[in-house]
């Protein structure tokens, strides 16, 4: 399958699915079947932004941003859910490390990188690979980054 093709469906699926997900909340809600203030916590920049974040994390080339949106709305979202008070001042740095450190993770995990193509063959005995290495005379592979 082409991979422009699996990342509409990735995205069509995720979007489907909330869109699902707040329509059944919201029925479940004027049926009188959930009783919290639901559209309080539904319709607010801070869900756009949780929401928009996951949308984001199904693109290999947005993913990284999607997981900043996502964990930016978390954040936000902290002081109503936890009723806790906090300044900006006071999680800026930590959450600015935190999420360097994830994303430093991710990178180590190859998370978020383009695949190789399963059509693509690589061939050792012609020296030729698909991201630009060669092979010495004693067969050690070189990099061309130096």
């Amino acid at each position: 399958m082409n991979e422009t093709v699996q990342h509409k469906n990735n995205k069509n699926i995720v979007l489907g699915t909330i869109v699902l997900l707040i329509g059944g909340l919201l029925l479940m809600k004027n049926l009188g079947m959930i009783s919290f203030p639901l559209t309080y916590y539904l319709f607010t920049w801070k869900t756009f932004l949780i929401l928009l974040g996951i949308v984001f994390m199904t693109s290999p080339k947005h993913f990284m941003g999607g997981v900043v949106l996502t964990g930016l709305g978390i954040i936000f979202w902290m002081p109503a859910v936890f009723n806790y008070q906090f300044s900006l001042n006071q999680i800026f740095w930590p959450s600015l490390l935190v999420l360097l450190g994830i994303v430093s993770l991710m990178k180590a995990a190859g998370l978020g990188k383009k695949k190789n193509k399963p059509d693509e063959k690589i061939s050792i005995e012609n020296n030729t690979f698909s991201d630009s290495r060669s092979t010495d005379p004693s067969g050690l592979i070189q990099s061309d980054n130096k």
